[in-house]
């Protein structure tokens, strides 16, 4: 855990220019062009884009201020590679990927995706404060589709929370963001991306070894996004940070609300998606599929 404290307060200088690279005089990228900003995160910048053939698309390209994090450009271009071939309904589509120079030489890498229409689960949760169950547990399943098709393929998204899970307007779900993925059981330094990932939803086991690639990890993370879409709350909160940590390392998993009405099979599954031993949890994405059925 001392390792995320100190990823968690590392220095301001790293983030400070979170102005977005700036775009090719043309506005042109690979055949896209660029239209207005579609959304502005911690870390890059989604622009509106038509591909050759005028279809929408979407462009993310970092800031400015993390071109010379050569972590951060790793993990944005592993993201970029997943994309491309992690091909499901669930997972966002990545289209291609590349990159350009700016006139001081800097390298900017980008990349184009499908343009989703709707909001991000945590926009949804902040503004509803709750999901409707029997949709919370179709989202679930939605996610841990995704997610066994990703770990049958090697790969951990390590980063399981409502900002990376979207929503469209044709009730679709998308999972989002393999930034800080890596290779299943993978442990070298380097493994992962440049974070730990969002501290409300961190597996206990993570937080001792940052570098641990489980499925797993994931399982336990979709157990606290179940969890809060039921209940409009994750299961462990407090401020800083380090409250929420101590909590998936020591505290007990809180009961849901007393009005929030689901099958037992439902707090069963919650309780085994969120057990501290890795051991004893879920064992894969295809289990959790399989519980979801008997309540779907």
């Amino acid at each position: 855990m001392e390792g995320f404290r100190a990823w968690w307060r590392r220095p301001a200088a790293l983030l400070e220019d979170s102005r977005p690279a700036p775009l090719p005089p043309e506005r042109k990228l690979a055949g896209f062009e660029i239209g207005e900003i579609l959304g502005d995160g911690g870390t890059a910048t989604v622009y509106a884009a038509r591909g050759p053939d005028r279809a929408e698309a979407a462009l993310k390209i970092p800031h400015r201020g993390l071109l010379r994090d050569l972590e951060f450009v790793v993990a944005f271009r592993r993201e970029a590679e997943l994309g491309t071939s992690l091909r499901h309904p669930s997972i966002v589509r990545v289209y291609l990927a590349g990159a350009y120079r700016l006139p001081d030489a800097l390298e900017v890498p980008f990349f184009a995706m499908e343009r989703l229409r709707g909001r991000d689960l945590r926009s949804w949760l902040h503004e509803e404060g709750r999901l409707e169950p029997g949709l919370a547990l179709a989202v679930a399943r939605a996610i841990a589709d995704a997610l066994d098709w990703a770990h049958h393929r090697g790969v951990v998204h390590r980063d399981i929370s409502p900002a990376n899970i979207f929503l469209t307007c044709q009730k679709a779900v998308k999972v989002m963001d393999f930034g800080i993925s890596a290779v299943c059981h993978e442990r070298r330094r380097g493994g992962g991306g440049p974070g730990w990932g969002t501290p409300a939803y961190l597996a206990p086991e993570r937080l001792r070894d940052r570098h641990l690639a489980d499925p797993r990890m994931d399982l336990y993370s979709l157990g606290c996004v179940l969890y809060e879409m039921l209940a409009g709350r994750p299961p462990f909160q407090g401020d800083p940070p380090d409250q929420v940590l101590r909590q998936h390392l020591e505290a007990p998993v809180p009961a849901l609300p007393v009005e929030v009405l689901v099958p037992w099979r439902v707090h069963r599954l919650l309780a085994r998606l969120l057990e501290k031993d890795p051991q004893r949890r879920c064992a894969s994405a295809r289990e959790v599929l399989a519980e979801l059925a008997e309540v779907l």
